[in-house]
């Protein structure tokens, strides 16, 4: 038979760890920035890989490059 705990013991609550903080690490570069992501056929998909390459650019250059030239047609002004 389990025995009881003393009436006369000290209570003590249990120990409950403090939940841990939601794992989000942003690179500085993308602070204040938003994500654009659209759909290309693959086949052109590869082809834009090998233009990248060839041309040492990145995505994110040539991507922001080819906002930033819509929107200048558009008249939006932007901060580029």
């Amino acid at each position: 038979m389990a025995r009881r705990p003393s009436l006369s013991a000290p209570v003590v609550a249990p120990s409950v760890a403090p939940a841990p903080a939601p794992f989000s690490v942003k690179q500085s570069s993308r602070k204040g920035k938003r994500a654009v992501a659209f759909w290309i056929d693959a086949a052109d998909y590869e082809e834009f890989q090998i233009a990248i390459v060839r041309a040492r650019t990145t995505i994110q250059a040539v991507g922001a490059g080819a906002i930033a030239q819509w929107m200048q047609q558009q008249g939006v002004k932007g901060r580029n």
